[in-house]
């Protein structure tokens, strides 16, 4: 099996059918072999519901639940584990980045990088809709801090779309403690101390209102002492500088 498409799902009983539908007819469209696995977060919704009768008649569609909502690093990481193709791609339930980026992640995977991000943030970007000034100005100032604190290099790491080698995943994934929004950085982190090829791919994301992903000042706080756990966990002093787009520390 080529590709597995992880999709972390927290009460989206409303979109998460949309969304499979969406991913199905772009691969079969591309005659690439490939699963969906939806990794049901706790949700207290239908969510599990809509996935089930979905498998039920789409053996490539599967679906695995969390006892309680554990958080979206602790879903992704389910699903890493439980990958069984090539690659991985990992995006959010309200598809912000459309999937067609599918194929501009594919190209650096081609050309030898072992994990392709879509950033919000490199030059051709487009920001469809806005998050707001309140939530916009939290995510920068995050964005600020864990360059400060924990790593650079990477323009956008927490933007929902990822494409990796799924041997470079399970490496990583198998230490990643976070399950909080941080989760992206921590992976980007331990897979670049381990050699891996990042290339950063600009690309359209639209802010779903809807979204599962709440910030607030205790959510905030909780992120900055989570910032300053993981600093300790690897020991870090100065920052780290995450290459992308060009050679490793391997080569």
């Amino acid at each position: 099996m080529l590709l597995t498409i992880i999709i972390p799902a927290f009460n989206e009983a409303e979109r998460i059918g949309g969304t499979i539908e969406q991913i199905r007819r772009f691969f079969r469209a591309a005659k690439i072999n490939y699963e969906i696995l939806v990794i049901d977060d706790g949700s207290i919704d239908k969510t599990a519901a809509v996935v089930r009768q979905l498998a039920e008649k789409s053996p490539n569609i599967k679906l695995i639940s969390h006892h309680c909502n554990l958080g979206k690093g602790a879903a992704v990481r389910t699903g890493v584990k439980a990958a069984k193709g090539d690659y991985i791609l990992f995006t959010d339930a309200d598809l912000s980045v459309p999937i067609r980026y599918f194929d501009q992640l594919w190209g650096p995977i081609t050309e030898g990088h072992d994990i392709s991000v879509a950033s919000r943030e490199k030059h051709g970007a487009k920001v469809l809709q806005s998050q707001g000034f309140p939530r916009e100005l939290l995510g920068k100032s995050f964005g600020t801090l864990s360059k400060f604190l924990l790593a650079y290099g990477v323009a956008d790491p927490q933007c929902g779309f990822k494409l990796f080698k799924t041997s470079i995943g399970k490496k990583a994934f198998a230490k990643v403690k976070t399950n909080s929004v941080l989760f992206d950085l921590e992976f980007l982190l331990l897979a670049h101390r381990a050699g891996a090829k990042i290339a950063e791919v600009p690309a359209d994301w639209t802010h779903n209102p809807d979204t599962r992903i709440k910030y607030n000042l205790s959510k905030s706080l909780a992120i900055f002492r989570e910032l300053l756990r993981i600093r300790r966990l690897y020991h870090i002093i100065l920052p780290e500088h995450i290459t992308t787009n060009g050679k490793t520390n391997r080569e």
